[in-house]
């Protein structure tokens, strides 16, 4: 099942990140350690698609996305 949604992506360290919105969470009971595949449109028709771990930080679950995509 594919749904989306616009995150920003953010810089935390060395890392980037996106939140996933608590709404996405809940509908898809997600949980924190469950692994999702995440596509980002890096425009012109270049999309980047990997697979991530969803982590709590906080009240927030983010993913972390890999260096080699940014």
């Amino acid at each position: 099942m594919k749904r989306e949604f616009d995150a920003k992506v953010r810089k935390v360290g060395n890392s980037y990140v996106v939140t996933i919105p608590s709404s996405i969470i809940k509908r898809f009971n997600l949980k924190e350690n469950k692994f999702i595949t995440v596509s980002i449109e890096l425009g012109e028709n270049k999309n980047r698609e990997f697979d991530a771990k969803i982590r709590k930080v906080g009240n927030s679950y983010v993913t972390t996305i890999p260096s080699s995509i940014i």
